[in-house]
């Protein structure tokens, strides 16, 4: 009976260690998830604002430089 015990307690433990493991992985994969997601928010908009800003250049007559990301006037 004793030893019957002990198999259901270490079982029991190891049941819940690896109820551990998957909340720590998945809580990880959440951050992970939730980092890039961030990151595309803030690239979509740069995006929107670079592209407006280029829009604006061109209707006015310049010539939109990407490398520096300013609008040139013509001279």
């Amino acid at each position: 009976m004793l030893a019957l015990s002990r198999i259901i307690i270490a079982a029991v433990a190891v049941f819940a260690l690896g109820l551990l493991v998957t909340w720590i992985r998945q809580d990880g994969a959440d951050d992970s998830r939730r980092a890039v997601e961030k990151q595309n928010n803030e690239a979509i908009n740069n995006a929107d604002l670079a592209g407006l800003t280029r829009r604006e250049c061109v209707d006015a007559g310049g010539v939109y430089d990407f490398a520096t990301g300013r609008c040139r006037r013509p001279e």
